[in-house]
């Protein structure tokens, strides 16, 4: 099995940037940040269960069928009140939307979990099938003054 090729990221403060390469290209790594980095922060069409106003629904309109859906509907829990069970839900919707990984055998088992003391922070476990485990952690929001 040859290794995962993402585009290579670079943190310029609070940007992410694809790192180029002297000859043009685009550089390499055996990662897949940037897939975590669209599933995480990217808007899915929300369905017609949860808003019922379509204009509102928000996300790629190209999301509504079941056979691709880019990122997730994290963005309708924006009145979140930091009770477990609801925290619980959203790193479920998280991990959903990297599922992907495994039906594409990148990944065989992710789970994530969400922790709240001064910010919330989603925790993501990949684990890959050559027994290589993976972690991210990314702030989701901060000075939530639980």
């Amino acid at each position: 099995m040859s290794a995962l090729q993402d585009a290579k990221l670079t943190l310029d403060g609070p940007v992410y940037d694809i790192s180029v390469a002297d000859d043009g290209d685009i550089e390499t790594e055996d990662s897949f940040d940037t897939m975590i980095l669209n599933s995480v922060f990217t808007d899915a069409r929300a369905s017609k269960d949860q808003i019922t106003t379509p204009e509102r629904r928000r996300g790629w309109i190209g999301s509504q069928g079941e056979d691709f859906i880019l990122g997730n509907t994290a963005w309708v829990y924006g009145q979140l009140r930091n009770r477990q069970a609801e925290l619980n839900e959203l790193a479920g919707v998280y991990r959903l939307s990297l599922e992907h990984m495994v039906e594409q055998k990148i990944a065989i088992k992710i789970t994530s979990s969400i922790l709240v003391e001064d910010a919330a922070i989603l925790s993501i476990r990949i684990e890959r099938p050559n027994n290589q485990v993976d972690y991210r952690h990314y702030t989701l929001w901060e000075n939530t003054g639980t």
